[in-house]
């Protein structure tokens, strides 16, 4: 069960930089229509962030703390794939589905990463 665990973590941390990488590929180039907006700048911001709160789920292992950051992440990829919807950037928007089937393999689990 814990190899489930650890793989919907690594999952998470994976999509959350492939979603920082999708943005900052559409806030630079020009032909995606949506260089230099500010909502791909928050979605910069916010898969960086769930790189982060994915990192401390595998640090905390488990217990409250580790629970508030899963809450904090399933919000983080609700929003950052439906900014990756209004954007029109299917790349983001698949990342964010990466992220969620990361996080029901985590929920699937009970929670427990080690």
């Amino acid at each position: 069960m814990a190899a489930k665990s650890r793989l919907g973590n690594c999952l998470m941390l994976l999509a959350g930089a492939l979603g920082a990488a999708a943005a900052i590929y559409d806030f630079y180039t020009v032909t995606t229509g949506i260089d230099g907006a500010g909502g791909v700048e928050l979605v910069i911001a916010s898969s960086l962030l769930m790189v982060i709160g994915a990192l401390m789920v595998l640090v905390l292992g488990q217990g409250f703390l580790a629970g508030i950051f899963l809450l904090l992440l399933l919000l983080d990829f609700i929003g950052t794939g439906v900014a990756g919807y209004f954007l029109e950037s299917p790349m983001i928007m698949g990342a964010m589905a990466l992220a969620a089937l990361g996080w029901l393999l985590q929920m699937r689990s009970g929670g427990r990463v080690a």
